[in-house]
Parts: C-alpha cells; structure tokens; sequence
C-alpha cells in the first residue's frame, strides 16, 4: 500500500507545440536511461492514444509501462487546470510498478501558453523548434521562460529556413536568465546527452520530490510553487470554482441581471483608499459569481523593472501592505524578492488553498510554505493592478474563512453523531 512517505519517483514533463519533437525527446530518453533505471511514459493526445501507441511500437518500453490520456480538449487544460486524469494514469503506474524512478509526462501539442501543474510534475522541459522561427524563444510564455530545461531542437534545419542559432541563444538567455537550455537534434541524438546531464543529478535518491498527491489533499511540499496561465475556459473556470468556495456561495442561482460592476474606491478622511471600508462590496461581487476577476493574467514583473524605479515600487508595495493587512489582518513580507510581495498565511493549509482559488482569479501567485507571494510592480495602478492584488487577496481568504469554519463545524457534527452511536 502506497502512502505518502513512501518514495515515489521523479515526475518530468515535457511540453511543446506540435511537431517540436516532444515525442522523440521521449523515445530518446526512454531508451538511453531505461538501462540503469526503472522509467515509465503517459503521454497526451486530445482525441487519440497516437504517442503512447507510437511508443509502444517502437518497443521503447514495455507496453504496460506506457499510458495515454485522452484529454479531449485543449491539451494545456490537462496538465494546468485540472490535472486529475494525468495524476490517475501516474498514481496507477506507481501502484503496479513501485520500484519506478523515473515518470515521463509528455502534454498534447500545445501554445506558447503551456505550462505544468506543480501537483502534476517536479521539473519540467520545454521542446521548440528552429524551423518555427529564431523569433520564437523572445516570443515568452511560461515554457520559453520558466521551464525547468528549454530545448531548442531541429539545429539542422537552421540554414534552410534563415534562422540565427545565435539570436535564439541571445534570446533564451535574456527572457530566462539563469535556466539553463540546449540545441539539439533530436532525430540524430545530438544534444540527447546534455539533456540526459541535466536531468540524472534528478534522479538521485535523496533530490527533492513532492509527496504523492491522489485523493484531494492539498498538503504537497517542496520548492517554491508557481502557478499562472494565460487564461481559463469558461467550464474549468466554473468547476475549480465549485470544487473551491464554500456552498452559500456556489449554491448562488444565476442571476437574470447583469453582473455588477467592480467595487469602486472609496476614500478615508486623510485622502488614503479605506480598503477596510470596502470589503462588503468585495463580498457583494464575490456571492453575485461570474468570471474571473481579471480578463487577462496579471503577470510578475522582471526584476529589472523593479530596479529602474525602486521609489515607484516602493510606494506600491507600501500600499499593497497596507491594503492586504486591512481586509484580511494577516501580516505581510514586503522585502520579498523584486517583483513580489509575501502574505503570511497562518499555515500551509491556509496557504495552499488560498494558492489554488487565486489562480482562478487570473493573478499569478507563488508559494514557499506558508507564505502566498503576489506580484507587485513599480508601474502598478492604484484602480487596477494594485486594487486587483489586494482584491483577491481579500475574496480568496473570505472564502477560506467559511470553509474553514464550515469544515469545523462538519468535524464537530461528525462527532457529535458517533458519540451518540
């Protein structure tokens, strides 16, 4: 029987846009490492099983070791929004092959907007290719930018479609900063060796894994967690919604008049914004339902940015500090690294969950413990950025306090009942 503690194996995934060469990235690391180590495949198609079955020809692994998802939808959505069926076909190779070390998680050709969920995957690589364009690492997105390995791959067609191999290396250095990345041609194997160098120190008995994570619990651990996506469909949005808030608030029926428009500020004597003093209106939106709080993904900002204007960003932290602590009272970190400012949680739980409900929201959001990091910038707005930040904030941990305490109360009815059993 599996618990948590049990030692689990490492999770990679791999994502790309089609016919980057995700797929041979998989193949070729199969068949180098599954000599001296126990490795296992799920791969992802949106209406076919088409790579596992590929692999599975290709007798890259023994047939059972290699599972297909089909998403049936956009294929980010499986890895990101709701990774519960990749984490089944992991959970079910980790209880038929226990003595696995190494989970290969290849995603559905996908966009610039792909990105895994740290539930789903420990590191992940990004595969691009030469052939789409030496424009495409400055292009950004998640995987050109924070993946943990991005391989450039198809080197051998540089010459034949005009592209720099040297504007690409510029370019994946000056968006990802210290990440490392390699050239590759994957069809030949050159660079499969630099990739499989980054990769072993990974495998490793005592590198950091998170613990197993089946049945809903939000208590994983481990590195400092990421979460942001480009944006979110309308039927995920409303299933994390449901899964998240408390019932009086998804028990809302729908409402025949048109959503109400965002809280406006309100003021102190003094000429502040009473943040404090507009919590029912953040109450009020929050029971009405309705999409995100944002249209578009409130990025974090470059470091860079931060160290041009540190007066301007210091006003705006002040003022996020300031905002946070009204509407919720929980204390905040504002000497967090450029770009971000931490809200003390008062414990992982708490942080955890508050993590997920942000997210929804359209606000990127980072988490070391218990301490949730939302973005701040010296170019922040006070009606929009800075107000979006301090509103989620403030929603997100309403929402926790009912479910907190209508998890109490179910835990004191439940023994209550067997008490008088």
């Amino acid at each position: 029987m599996l618990t948590e503690s049990t030692p689990r194996p490492l999770r990679l995934g791999v994502a790309g846009p089609v016919g980057s060469g995700k797929t041979t990235l998989v193949e070729r690391l199969s068949r180098t490492l599954s000599t001296r180590y126990e490795v296992a495949v799920v791969t992802n198609d949106i209406y076919t099983h088409e790579d596992a079955e590929f692999l599975r020809r290709r007798g890259v692994l023994p047939a059972a070791r290699v599972r297909g998802v089909e998403t049936g939808g956009c294929p980010h959505s499986a890895i990101r929004d709701d990774a519960s069926m990749n984490l089944e076909a992991v959970m079910a190779l980790e209880e038929e092959f226990p003595d696995l070390h190494l989970i290969l998680l290849e995603s559905g050709g996908d966009n610039l907007a792909a990105a895994f969920s740290p539930e789903l995957v420990d590191v992940w690589i990004y595969v691009i290719d030469v052939s789409a364009g030496d424009k495409i690492p400055r292009k950004g997105g998640p995987g050109n930018m924070r993946s943990d390995l991005l391989v450039i791959n198809k080197i051998d067609l540089a010459p034949l479609v005009g592209a720099s191999l040297e504007v690409m290396a510029r370019d994946a250095s000056t968006v990802r900063g210290d990440r490392p990345f390699v050239f590759c041609n994957l069809h030949a194997g050159d660079g499969l060796d630099d990739v499989v160098a980054w990769l072993e120190p990974q495998l490793r008995p005592d590198a950091p894994r998170r613990p197993r994570l089946w049945d809903g619990r939000l208590e994983f651990t481990g590195p400092v967690e990421y979460l942001s996506h480009g944006h979110l469909h309308s039927t995920q949005f409303e299933r994390r919604l449901a899964q998240l808030l408390p019932d009086r608030y998804r028990q809302q029926p729908a409402s025949p008049t048109p959503m109400p428009g965002a809280a406006a500020l309100r003021y102190a004597g003094d000429g502040t914004v009473a943040w404090d003093a507009m919590w029912a209106d953040f109450c009020d939106l929050a029971l009405a339902g309705g999409p995100a709080h944002r249209d578009t993904l409130l990025e974090p900002v470059a470091p860079e940015t931060v160290r041009a204007n540190p007066d301007g960003y210091a006003a705006v932290v002040a003022e996020l500090a300031r905002g946070i602590e009204l509407v919720t009272g929980l204390a905040v970190k504002r000497d967090a690294e450029p770009g971000w400012i931490g809200v003390l949680c008062t414990d992982e739980e708490m942080a955890l969950w508050m993590l997920r409900a942000i997210i929804v929201e359209n606000v990127s959001v980072r988490r070391s413990g218990a301490v949730l990091y939302m973005p701040a910038g010296p170019d922040f707005r006070l009606e929009a950025e800075i107000k979006n930040v301090i509103t989620v904030v403030a929603k997100t941990h309403h929402y926790w306090s009912e479910h907190a305490a209508a998890r109490t109360q179910a835990i004191l009815r439940q023994g209550e009942r067997a008490a008088l059993a």
